[in-house]
């Protein structure tokens, strides 16, 4: 697969430029910028890979369609309008519409405890079932429990036979503890939409995939649309690349609710539409109104989540979007209510050709920076300093950050041809950075990247902290400080941790100066980042050892981002 080479700031600042000079946003697309597009998915084109379709709407009108690459590598069959495409986590939005219509009918109230509807839960808080719409509930991901708890095959995977909505209930029937109080922050966790499927069935009384297709399919005449039947082998399948070749994937048990809504390009843009067009329920505006407004926390804070929709600002304009990805597709539908357009962009396949990333180019052209931000640009590369290697090198290393919530994350930051690397995992080639000067970095790609890197050195310390102004990623300041860990006595991590609730049993082992955790058939390297602290970037999971009043450790406590406060003892 061909790499290309960085694009200069300023060759992207040339292309803006033009791209204002072809485009106004009051209007259609124009055929420049069509064109443009086109170059895009072109360079996606290929017999010898999988591919994917994208669709753009304006105003009511398809603007752009185009389908490309092969549905099946072996049978050398393209991609076309009656390839299906699992919607993975995109399948949530047609969830919480479901929810969203037995409101309208006065059949359920958001403010409803769901202990209504699960009355073996054992959680203490009151959890709404607007908790489970926004992911504030707070509720530990239950496939993560599954896994520590020893339910996995020769593949470290969930078995088919246990990926299913009741033996993960029967999980979470075992549980007290939460992520975090209900309400006070928003953490993406797909049980909270398993939880809301089987709501929809307790209410409707009928079956979820045949709710989805009376309620959402046939109004809207999505015929090529269902629900999977996640028991029974799927006509529908993915490849995953694994850096050299693609590797075909089926659908192996898994959920409903959150994951595996089955439908097609052409589907999709009559759901899209809705969006500006209500035909469904009592074809009230109200209802797409409610369904596009991020559900607030406790403390009256948007959570920029709401039914099913991630909601926040693009270049200033109001967007409501979502992407997925499971072990078949990578998804992506995003919306522009203002300018009434859609983007629709579906690959059947997962690591490969980063399609979300290809779909903000797209966005990038059909909206433009704005003449201020191009002007910022344009100053920032007059400013342009270029950094002696010694510089750079300095600030090579691996930097963390620990949140208040007890989450970390890590940086590796790492040098090649007078550019800084930064990459979230050590064995990640990482995004490169230019510099602005000896302190200030701005990444070649902005998707999923802060807009601006701020290194500080305060005599042998030397922070960064990753600032982002602007687009989908908006977000607080991360700010990092280099790892300082020596003498660390591995050893004395070393033994078996025990959690009685769920029969969970993790090992430590040391081996070379290094340490790893290990659940049945998975081996997870740990990397150190403080004393009792380590960190693994696989798993986006922190690891803290706890000590006893006598200095040794007595347990071990592991934190993700939707896995939290899970604590072992010490045998």
């Amino acid at each position: 697969m061909a790499i290309s080479k960085p694009v200069s700031i300023k060759m992207h600042i040339m292309l803006i430029l033009l791209l204002c000079q072809n485009l106004s946003l009051a209007q259609k697309t124009d055929s420049i910028t069509l064109n443009k597009i086109d170059s895009l998915i072109t360079l996606l084109d290929s017999k010898d890979a999988p591919g994917g379709a994208i669709s753009i709407i304006q105003d009511g009108n398809t603007t752009y369609r185009r389908y490309f690459g092969m549905q099946d590598l072996k049978k050398k069959i393209p991609v076309s309008a009656s390839t299906h495409f699992n919607m993975a986590s995109i399948s949530k939005q047609f969830t919480a519409m479901c929810i969203s219509l037995l409101e309208e009918q006065g059949k359920i109230d958001i403010e409803n405890d769901i202990k209504m509807y699960f009355p073996d839960f054992k959680y203490t808080n009151s959890i709404k079932v607007k908790n489970l719409l926004n992911h504030s509930s707070g509720i530990r991901e239950s496939t993560v429990i599954a896994v520590l708890a020893g339910n996995v095959n020769l593949k470290g995977e969930l078995p088919k036979k246990k990926h299913n909505k009741e033996f993960l209930f029967e999980i979470l029937k075992k549980e007290k503890d939460l992520n975090f109080p209900t309400g006070s922050e928003m953490s993406y966790t797909n049980i909270n939409y398993v939880l809301l499927a089987d709501i929809v069935e307790q209410v409707s009384g009928m079956r979820f995939k045949n709710f989805v297709d009376s309620a959402i399919f046939k109004p809207l005449k999505m015929k090529s649309s269902y629900v999977e039947n996640t028991m029974e082998p799927s006509s529908v399948f993915g490849y995953y690349y694994n850096g050299k070749k693609f590797k075909k994937k089926h659908l192996q048990g898994g959920t409903y609710g959150d994951d595996n809504l089955v439908s097609t390009l052409d589907d999709l843009e009559k759901w899209n539409a809705n969006f500006f067009d209500n035909k469904l329920g009592n074809k009230n505006k109200n209802l797409i109104r409610k369904f596009t407004t991020s559900i607030p926390l406790n403390d009256g804070e948007k959570s920029n989540y709401g039914y099913g929709l991630s909601i926040g600002f693009h270049r200033g304009l109001k967007r409501f979007s979502h992407d997925g990805e499971n072990n078949l597709h990578t998804t992506f539908i995003f919306n522009v209510p203002e300018k009434r357009t859609s983007i629709t962009f579906l690959v059947n396949a997962t690591n490969y050709n980063n399609p979300i990333d290809q779909a903000y180019k797209i966005i990038d052209l059909l909206f433009p920076e704005s003449p201020e931000k191009i002007q910022e640009k344009i100053d920032s590369e007059n400013q342009h300093e270029t950094i002696k290697d010694s510089e750079l090198k300095n600030l090579m290393g691996l930097y963390y950050e620990i949140n208040e919530n007890g989450t970390a994350q890590i940086r590796n930051v790492t040098y090649s041809n007078n550019q800084l690397l930064i990459s979230k995992n050590p064995d990640i080639k990482g995004c490169p950075h230019t510099s602005v000067n000896k302190n200030e970095f701005i990444p070649h790609n902005s998707l999923g990247h802060p807009n601006q890197v701020l290194f500080n050195k305060d005599n042998d310390e030397i922070t960064f902290t990753e600032h982002f102004d602007e687009g989908p990623y908006k977000q607080e300041d991360y700010n990092f400080k280099k790892v300082k860990v020596d003498n660390l006595d591995y050893p004395s991590y070393t033994g078996t941790y025990l959690e009685l609730n769920h029969n969970s049993k993790i090992k430590i082992k040391s081996k070379k100066g290094k340490i790893l955790a290990k659940k049945s058939i998975l081996k997870i390297p740990l990397i150190p980042i403080e004393q009792d602290k380590f960190y693994s970037p696989d798993y986006e999971a922190l690891f803290i050892f706890k000590r006893n009043e006598s200095n040794q450790i007595k347990s071990l406590l592991i934190n993700s981002w939707n896995f939290r406060n899970f604590n072992l003892i010490k045998k």
